[in-house]
């Protein structure tokens, strides 16, 4: 892993950048702020038996996308030449864990937000999360001028490069775009890329299989995030056309990634946390 040797978390600039890192979340309802901050239920004459049952059903379900009504239940991070390593404990633990890391890193960590929009799910999650349990975010997370915005040379998002060109606020999963490419079967050594639809386990249902008692359900829903980074890393690979990521880097070039992350900015405008 390619740490840095300075303190400071900002990354100074140059001609070549170190190669990044792949991360992913998965979330969970918080009970106790959907409670807190949704509106209660009003029965309606001729409402069905379990009508009071689906509309909390569907604030569940929507509530996993809000980082108001939901927390975080695993962190993935996969570095370069490395396994991944599958993060899961109380939501500060996982925050002070990655905090770290991303402070160490001296690269970019990317992610698959999977729109061309100018929103930032996973980093913002992270953020917010931070805040509400907090947990103290690392100066080079963000920076100010002219507003407070996304460090674009910490964070890199996948999506809009590979939805360069399309109208604006299009949408593509990870799944489709791995598809797309030919990359469903590609072994990168830790874990070989799967079609997300064969899989049993959900982005929706992950924090009901990690809870599960059963081991086989937690091993599951660890396996879908393994997979989730193996996709990305495989995206990113052909995107940014890097190393594989079972090799060192050697002499290869970032210059590339530095004029990507440049036209990610410029995409997406400056994101405001």
């Amino acid at each position: 892993m390619n740490m840095k040797t300075s303190t400071n978390t900002t990354p100074t600039k140059t001609k070549t950048m170190k190669p990044l890192a792949i991360f992913d979340i998965e979330t969970a309802p918080d009970l106790e702020a959907v409670q807190r901050l949704t509106p209660p239920y009003v029965p309606t004459p001729g409402a069905k038996p379990h009508a009071e049952a689906d509309y909390w059903r569907g604030i569940h379900a929507k509530a996993t996308l809000n980082p108001a009504t939901s927390r975080i239940r695993a962190i993935g991070v996969q570095f370069p030449g490395e396994p991944p390593r599958l993060q899961v404990g109380t939501e500060a633990e996982l925050l002070r864990e990655f905090w770290q890391l991303f402070a160490d890193w001296d690269g970019p960590f990317a992610y698959w937000s999977g729109n061309n929009s100018k929103g930032c799910f996973d980093p913002r999650f992270l953020v917010v999360r931070s805040w509400v349990r907090r947990v103290t975010v690392p100066r080079g997370a963000y920076s100010r001028g002219p507003g407070w915005s996304l460090s674009a040379e910490k964070w890199l998002d996948l999506a809009p490069l590979f939805l360069i060109g399309a109208e604006a606020n299009s949408f593509c999963s990870a799944n489709k775009a791995a598809k797309t490419l030919g990359l469903i079967g590609m072994d990168l050594g830790w874990a070989t890329v799967r079609d997300k639809d064969a899989l049993v386990v959900k982005a929706a249902s992950f924090h009901e299989w990690l809870d599960s008692p059963v081991l086989a359900r937690r091993e599951a829903a660890l396996d879908y995030l393994r997979n989730d980074l193996a996709m990305e890393r495989a995206i990113a690979e052909v995107l940014l056309e890097n190393p594989s990521a079972t090799t060192p880097a050697g002499g290869k070039d970032w210059e590339s990634l530095d004029k990507l992350i440049a036209l990610d900015s410029a995409m997406r405008e400056e994101v405001a946390v």
